[in-house]
């Protein structure tokens, strides 16, 4: 993270109190980290979304719970898909590199 040494206007507090740091962990943990704060999210909605179908506590305001239920689904389906098409766009990055530096090149020219 970098730390942010500006300030909110309003109220003259920093918008980070953090000191500058750094902190790597190996992919396969911060993707494992990520899936379970997908599932974990997914799941509480889904809750949320039950608690509504089955007692919804505003009568005069309209909530449309199939939609709602739809795109959960699509919403709960995201994570898989997205690590499917990285898994399928790996790249070669000697390749990426060599074409980075052509770029350069060329524009330097």
């Amino acid at each position: 993270w970098n730390e942010c040494k500006q300030v909110e206007t309003t109220t003259g507090l920093r918008w980070n109190i953090q000191p500058p740091g750094e902190y790597s962990l190996p992919i396969a943990t911060f993707i494992a980290e990520v899936r379970q704060f997908h599932t974990l999210l997914m799941e509480q909605m889904r809750h949320r979304l039950d608690i509504a179908k089955h007692n919804w506590p505003l009568p005069q305001v309209h909530f449309n719970i199939e939609e709602a239920e739809r795109e959960h689904a699509w919403r709960s389906r995201t994570f898989d898909e997205a690590m499917e098409k990285a898994r399928k766009a790996r790249r070669d990055w000697d390749k990426v590199r060599w074409a980075m530096a052509e770029v350069i090149r060329l524009v330097g020219e």
